[in-house]
């Protein structure tokens, strides 16, 4: 086991930041499709970039993508039964969680993931 606990720099209020989390619940409705329920939670969490605003061109056109990490004692998920990947509000931006890693053994509880912004952004 790791001998560094990081929970206290990582808990610092001079260091964290605030996000909100959307958490959607999905279920299936009478017509067979899929029926989202979003819930709404402020959590704290320190937000890194991960990679920086890349232009990808296309045949289709241009588009900026940007990838963050964050590191949170709120268990956010890419997805898992009934519920659809957690959305991050940061900074003005809305990203996706598209993985997440356990970080139990450098703190309490932390997790890390990385999460990819929502949509298409143009150039």
């Amino acid at each position: 086991m790791p001998l560094l606990d990081v929970s206290d720099v990582l808990l610092d209020p001079d260091f964290a930041d605030t996000i909100t989390v959307y958490r959607q619940a999905v279920t299936v409705g009478d017509d067979g499709r899929a029926v989202r329920t979003e819930t709404t939670i402020a959590t704290g969490a320190v937000i890194t970039p991960d990679k920086f605003s890349t232009l990808q061109r296309l045949a289709e056109g241009s588009n900026v993508s940007e990838t963050i990490t964050v590191t949170t004692q709120f268990r956010l998920t890419s997805s898992t039964d009934g519920y659809d990947a957690d959305e991050i509000l940061w900074n003005g931006k809305r990203y996706v969680v598209i993985a997440v890693g356990d970080c139990t053994r450098y703190g309490a509880g932390f997790i890390e993931a990385s999460a990819s912004l929502k949509g298409m952004s143009p150039p």
